[in-house]
């Protein structure tokens, strides 16, 4: 139990806040809730939960303590009663920190309230290894604002850091990270570095420094005016409630007086909070506790306000608020927190305060609790009481728990009233009694009157379940017509199954100003109606999917219908999931309110020795069946069977149910016999088995030789089939547990004509042990018959259509039509197109309107012709036929950007568009070797890369026109097979791109739907009894998944038959060979890069390596582990012989690597190669696109990251393929020198008192850092240095910036901070690895003093001055800037084999080149001269200071000695007078 602060009289605690101020306001858009709309929380549902942040930065962080000391930050997330951490940094200061890391936290959420007021916490704490951790500053946020988000994440956000330990209205500094809330099932968010934005070309090094977070907040202040509270839950034993409230906002909490051992406690204070805006937070939140001594303090409940209701005024009136929670004496503790800190699941009323919340806005809010004024407390007067009464009129209860005593109670506030307690029989109890109660209620308005709640009570008085509803619902309707109520377990009290709450049949009015003693006609009709039966014909025809209850994979499953006190059971079926009964039977029950009839109740169990097991149950609504007409009024009515889904509990399917039934007055002690067997027509079933795959065992040993039992027999409660006393098998003819079977079995049977109740045929894997003298069950599956006839049916229809259709991405703008040319003019129109460069051209637009319109013209002229391609370009949906074999390979997944197209300069649409090369161009401007119209990254992926000699080639050809032999493939810009080949085969090392599909393959048009048939094979129940009495989300079957079943099914009518043999004489044969022979091919994997990858290192991100499998071949690249990387880029190739049809399960694996212990493993995705190999489509494709795979872990729903790859599977007959081998890697990592030279600081504040420094400067690049030697008694704020710092750095990088950082030496205490700067050298960074030479950073003089950071120009300065600044002292809201002094450097990076070639020393020492390094002026000199040595150590105005001051004793001297000379001559003078 969570333990609240302790109560001080008459005093107020302020608890730190846990926000504050979002960022990122440049949008003027809050990161947060939507204040114009409420959010639908009907969208939220229980399940496994995923929240993972992405930390890119910080800036600007504050010591708690002390301004001018750095921090050694840690960032750590809190939410759902987790933490996670980051790494330290080490002496950072108000300059930018690039961070990089990957945190998340994962639960279980059983009750989807748990997110609903879930919070998330992000703290930045200075870290101090010896004595206590700093909060620097924290932000929080609610996971269900994030969850609402777009995508469910919130992306490249700046927060506002706060401390109210401190000075809550000080910014402590800035985070900036990204953020998602996902549920098991949604489709993951890369969370990444933002890209760079694009430059403005009026300022083309916009991007060449980090500029700081322009933030704006709007502070506001809530005023809870808090006046009283009565008729409180008693607490105590020996005493009632100790009594105080606690408000919590935007991470803010505020705790008001206890007022010890009081019901009705009186507070009369206005609560003072501060709301910053925008904010991720919905709800001003009110706790209300028991203070408690030596204990724990205990939670009562709480009440949630909307902020929007807040600022829009709707809440400044005084009004009563309502607090629920659960009961007192919960004999689940869980349960009872879950319910005391979720209003919404509360089943008690545990009080009410009289409350009203105004907000203003002001310019400095505060956090303080202050005594209501004389006025304000008469205000609550208003609120006269009002006299209401309810009347509940409760008839009978049925499917009740258990046959006790039991009574109707409601209970409305502190209010009660209830039934007598009667005993129920055959869990029916007709209670036909009227009660009602008059009550005085402070309540004026109906919004805010309290819920009511009715409950089932037992003999003790214990509640046993509820249910909670609007009172306002009971105020409106004056219908006396009784209602059914389905009760809900109380989890804090009892342990009971969702179906077995009972439903309450009762109508319940509320009144104004009392009862009335209106009658109810249908109350007085039940006491007095006379027993009269009537008789339910209830026919049960079959089930699909039942729950596996037997350790078998099967069960021996029952039914029960309960209807009204009256209960039937259907007879026991054997050994199956998949019942069929074809049975009728009759429940006689007493007459009952026909306007209003009770539910009918079936339930499925499982029959065991010892006890039955829980299958599913279904409540089924009489009126809804007479509408969906499966329910008849009368014999006479004609009805026809329905499928009703079973439920395991309130949010799980655990199969379904085909009923009909009807009612019949007519009352007869002998049973009548209907016969439901349905007409039969002939069918064949054909099932082509290409194998069983992934099994798994539970067992002690592995699969060894698995086989298939058809079970023929399964369909005899229909009719005898052709085969009905012969089961079908295959045999054992793999092994392992991915056995190829690579047979056909076909066989006829009598099926329904109506296909609804067609049935499914149970199948059973068995496994062939010790010569099969051990044949245990491996697990079971059910072919859905009905599905496949009408699947086989579509099959049919396309298969032999005279003209095929072949659809492309539904969401694309536009299809047309162009007819094909022949076989001449493609080979005419190919050599054309070979000819010229591809291009993405900017006149994109212009060239799909001319070619739309020629396009159009072709379709009117060959409106006649047989073959015609779909190229697809804009939304018409006009889809023609073509031939297979004539499919024009154009983009058909949506790309981002429809203007632009890969269209050569003919107009044309490119054919092979999945891969071109690079080119280039010589920019006169900048005289750097620039690519010539790069691709839409969105779309294309770069791979590989050009050295500088193919760069140089690339543009000698351009000028030539004349390709080099080396050069032939990509000159063309149009690329050909053979051509490709030429690069790869060689293996060559050249730039270029490759379609990137941002979905599994088999999720795009690439492949098609359901080239398979594949069905689970499931084995064994997994669910918990405890499942049964939450409301989670339960996976499929709630089973241990046992393998899957691949092939293709066909249910074909026998009629039908006939014409598909005709159809399949002549091919049928071959299509079968085909289907069953074994072909060799090569498997090539290429495995680019993985993105949001878990951490599995406490303290560091993971060291990733992949392990691939296919069959027994495995490759790990365990020895080429990429160190501490969530995002790692592998570019590997790995191939793999193998057979197909056979193992066809590719895993690509990733671990962690640890050096001391066992690697984790972290998460895999799984390539079926079958299904790509038998697509018609993938066999097309001559270059696979990449695809982008989603991964998981085998033990969470939950997705765990992104995999991007491309795969190849070539027969072993095409050579040239074989040979092709692309070169992926990107341009390897090279080493440099970074070479930077501080030459002097300006404009330093002085730090000492002699108006003096002693400066020096620290230069941290990355964790390395480097520092000047010390300028002694630096006058005038100027330091000089002239100081070479040398850094290794291998490039690329992650953080390409340096950060410089002036401070103040001191002997006897910390060094004192005065000002940094933060320069971003990406752009020097990528021109140096890219063109492999040397790169100076040019600058000029120019200074923006309002920026951290620096513009940069292009003029060609080697010395660059760039302003420094730091954190300005103020109390405002705004974090300020002020510039302290300038810095000058100079700026080199320079390949490491240049730098060991032509070295230069650290300093100013030797080899002291590339600048010469002079000693530095202005530096501290010995002089046997005192004023000399005064002059250096004092400062020009500690020197003026001090000179006025000797002047003044000097005068101060020659006075006082020229004062008795002065006196004694006007004594003489006086004298001589």
């Amino acid at each position: 139990m969570s333990k609240a602060p302790e109560p001080q009289k008459d005093q107020q605690k302020v608890e730190p806040p846990k926000n504050e101020a979002a960022a990122d306001t440049t949008k003027n858009q809050s990161s947060g809730i939507d204040t114009d709309s409420l959010l639908n929380f009907s969208e939220l549902k229980p399940g496994e939960y995923s929240i993972h942040v992405y930390v890119e930065r910080t800036r600007c962080l504050t010591h708690p303590e002390n301004d001018t000391e750095l921090v050694d930050p840690m960032v750590c997330i809190q939410s759902l009663g987790k933490k996670q951490y980051t790494g330290v940094r080490k002496r950072v200061g108000p300059n930018d920190k690039f961070w990089g890391e990957h945190l998340y936290i994962e639960k279980n959420i059983a009750n989807k309230e748990e997110i609903k007021n879930g919070k998330l916490l992000i703290e930045v704490i200075d870290y101090n290894s010896v004595t206590k951790n700093c909060l620097v500053g924290n932000y929080e946020m609610d996971l269900a604002s994030v969850y609402f988000e777009k995508d469910h994440s919130l992306q490249y956000k700046w927060l506002a850091l706060t401390n109210i330990k401190k000075n809550y209205s000080k910014i402590m500094g800035y985070i900036k990270l990204s953020v998602s809330v996902l549920r098991a099932g949604d489709k993951q968010v890369l969370l990444q570095e933002e890209p760079p934005r694009k430059a403005n070309k009026s300022d083309k090094s916009e991007n060449q420094v980090m500029l700081p977070p322009q933030l704006q907040q709007k502070p506001g202040q809530i005023v809870f005016k808090l006046f009283k509270a009565e008729a409180l839950k008693k607490m105590d034993t020996f005493y009632s409630i100790d009594a105080y409230v606690v408000l919590e906002c935007g991470g803010f909490s505020l705790k008001s007086d206890t007022v010890m051992d009081n019901k009705n406690p009186t507070w009369f204070k206005e609560m003072w909070v501060p709301l910053f805006q925008p904010t991720v937070n919905q709800n001003l939140t009110l706790k209300l506790w028991d203070y408690d001594r030596g204990s724990d303090d205990e939670l009562v409940g709480c009440c949630n306000f909307n902020l929007k209701q807040i600022i829009d005024g709707e809440l400044e009136d005084p009004f009563w608020c309502n607090i629920y929670g659960s009961p007192y004496d919960c004999a689940y503790k869980d349960e009872m927190n879950i319910m005391n800190n979720n209003p919404d699941l509360g089943t008690y009323w545990s009080g009410r305060i009289l409350c009203a919340i105004s907000y203003l806005d002001v310019e400095e809010p505060q956090c303080t609790m202050k005594p209501l004024s004389k006025q304000d407390v008469d205000t609550y007067k208003v609120n006269d009481d009002m006299t209401y009464g309810i009347t509940v009129d409760a008839f009978y209860g049925i499917d009740l728990p258990d046959n006790k005593k039991y009574s109707l109670t409601v209970r409305w506030a502190d209010q009660l009233v209830a039934t007598k307690k009667i005993e129920a029989k055959n869990y029916l109890i007709e209670w036909n009694e009227r009660v009602k109660l008059d009550c005085t209620l402070p309540y004026r308005s109906s919004d805010t009157l309290p819920d009511v709640f009715i409950y089932l009570t037992d003999s003790d008085g214990k509640c046993v379940s509820y249910v909670r509803e609007k009172a306002k619902k009971f105020m409106i309707s004056q219908d006396m017509n009784p209602r059914n109520y389905f009760m809900v377990p109380d989890k804090s009290m009892t342990k009971i199954r969702a179906d077995e709450a009972g439903v309450i049949n009762a109508t319940i009015t509320i009144e104004i100003e009392g009862c009335t003693n209106k009658p109810n006609p249908l109350l007085e009709q039940a006491k007095k109606i006379k027993p009269k039966q009537t008789m339910l014909h209830f026919n049960l025809y079959q089930c699909q999917d039942l729950i596996p209850g037997d350790s078998n994979g099967t069960s021996d499953p029952f039914c029960e219908v309960h209807f009204y006190g009256s209960t039937i059971k259907f007879p026991t079926k054997k050994d199956t999931n998949n019942p069929i009964w074809y049975k009728s039977q009759q429940i006689q029950v007493n007459q009952y309110n026909e306007s209003n009839p009770p539910p009918i109740l079936i339930r499925f169990f499982d029959e065991d020795t010892v006890s039955n097991d829980f299958l599913g149950s279904a409540l089924i609504d009489i009126q809804e069946g007479i509408k969906q007409g499966y329910i008849g009024k009368s014999a006479k009515d004609t009805i026809s069977p329905r499928w009703v889904d079973l439920k395991f509990n309130r949010n799980s399917q655990c199969g379904r149910a085909l009923v009909s039934m009807f009612f019949d007055d007519t009352v007869t002690s002998k049973p009548q016999i209907y016969d439901l067997r349905p007409k039969l027509e002939k069918y064949r079933i054909q099932v082509k088995i290409l194998g069983l795959r992934n099994l798994k065992s539970y067992g002690p040993m592995p699969v060894r030789r698995p086989y298939i039992k058809f079970d023929i027999n399964s369909l005899k409660g229909i009719g005898e089939s052709k085969n009905a006393s012969k089961n079908l098998f295959t045999e054992p003819k793999g092994f392992g547990s991915n056995p190829t079977i690579s047979t056909i079995i076909k066989f006829d049977c009598l099926l329904p004509e109506d296909l609804i109740l067609m049935p499914s045929l149970s199948c059973t894997v068995y496994d062939k042990i010790l010569f099969g003298l051990i044949q245990p069950i491996v697990g079971q599956f059910s072919i859905n018959l009905r599905e496949y006839v009408q699947k086989t049916k579509e099959r049919q229809a396309q298969k032999y259509k005279k003209t095929t259709t072949f659809q492309g991405d539904t969401s694309s703008s536009l299809m047309l039509s162009m007819p094909l040319k022949s076989k001449q003019e493609s080979t005419q129109l190919d050599s054309k197109n070979s000819k010229q460069d591809i291009t993405i051209d900017d006149k994109a637009n212009t060239l799909k309107e001319g070619l739309l319109q020629e396009v159009k013209e072709q379709h009117e002229e060959h409106i006649e012709e047989e073959h015609q391609a779909v190229i697809e370009i804009d939304n018409l949906k006009q889809v023609e036929s073509q031939q297979d074999e004539h499919i024009l390979k154009i983009d058909p997944y949506q790309i981002y950007d429809d203007s632009k197209k890969i269209i050569n300069k003919e107009g044309q649409i490119v054919k092979d568009y999945t891969i071109f090369w690079a080119h280039y161009t010589f920019d006169k401007e900048s005289g750097e070797i620039v690519e010539n119209n790069p691709p839409d990254p969105d779309c294309y992926y770069s791979l590989s890369y050009d050295n500088r000699i193919n760069k140089l080639n690339s543009i000698r050809v351009k000028e030539t026109n004349k390709p080099l032999p080396s050069e032939t493939a990509e000159s063309t810009g149009l690329v050909k097979e053979g051509e490709v080949v030429n690069y790869a085969t060689n293996n060559q090392v050249r730039k270029h791109y490759r379609y990137i599909v941002h979905s599994p393959l088999e999720e795009s048009i690439f492949i098609e739907k359901n080239v398979f048939d594949v069905i689970e094979i499931s084995q064994c129940r997994r669910f918990n009894e405890n499942d049964m009495y939450n409301d989670m989300v339960l996976s499929f079957g709630n089973t241990n998944q046992a393998g899957k079943f691949k092939g293709i099914i066909s249910v074909v009518n026998h009629n039908d038959t006939k014409l598909m043999d005709q159809v399949q004489s002549d091919k049928q044969e071959e299509r079968d060979k085909d289907f069953m022979s074994e072909k060799y091919v090569l498997v090539r994997l290429y495995v680019l890069e993985a993105v949001n990858i878990p951490n599995a290192d406490e303290l560091d991100e993971s060291d990733p390596y992949l392990i691939v499998r296919l069959g027994d071949q495995k490759i790990s690249t365990r020895k080429r582990f990429i160190k501490d990387n969530c995002n790692p880029k592998f570019y590997e190739m790995f191939e793999f012989k193998t057979c197909l049809p056979g193992d066809p399960l590719l895993k690509i694996q990733l671990w962690d690597y640890d050096e001391l212990s066992a690697d984790d493993f972290l998460c895999e995705t799984v390539i079926d190669l079958e299904d790509r190999f038998y697509s018609k489509r993938w066999r097309k494709l001559t270059n696979p696109p990449i695809e982008t795979r989603p991964l998981y872990h085998y033990s969470s729903s939950v997705q765990k990251g992104e995999l991007r790859l491309w795969l190849e599977i070539i027969p072993g007959t095409e050579y040239e393929r074989v040979k092709t081998v692309y070169h992926i890697q990107n341009k390897p990592t090279q080493e440099f020198e970074l070479r930077v030279v501080v030459w002097s600081v300006s404009d330093i504040p002085a730090q000492d008192v002699e108006d003096t420094s002693d400066l020096f400067v620290v230069a941290r690049v990355g964790n390395m850092s480097k520092q000047t030697d010390i300028h002694f008694r630096a006058q005038s704020g100027e330091g000089n240095f002239n100081w070479r710092m040398k850094f290794p750095i291998t490039l690329p990088t992650k953080d390409p910036a340096i950060h410089f950082q002036v401070f103040d030496k001191d002997i006897f205490s910390p060094d004192d901070f005065i000002s940094s700067v933060s320069i971003d050298f990406q752009k020097e960074a990528l021109a140096a690895f890219e063109n492999d030479r040397r790169i100076k950073m040019y600058g000029n003089r120019d200074l923006d003093a309002t920026l951290k950071m620096v513009n940069l120009t292009k003029k060609k300065f080697d010395k660059i001055e760039f302003p420094m600044t730091n954190i300005k002292k103020s109390d405002s809201f705004k974090l300020q800037f002020k510039q302290e002094g300038k810095i000058v450097i100079s700026f080199e990076l320079v390949p490491k084999s240049e730098a060991d070639h032509d070295p230069v020393g650290n300093g100013r020492s030797e080899p002291n080149h590339s600048p010469h390094l002079p000693a530095p002026a202005g530096r501290f000199k010995w002089s046997w001269n005192p004023y000399t040595i005064f002059c250096q150590m004092v400062g020009p105005k500690m020197r003026a200071k001090v000179c006025f001051l000797l002047c003044a004793i000097i005068c101060c001297l020659i006075f006082v000695m020229t004062l008795p000379a002065i006196i004694g001559q006007a004594i003489e003078d006086k004298l001589s007078e």
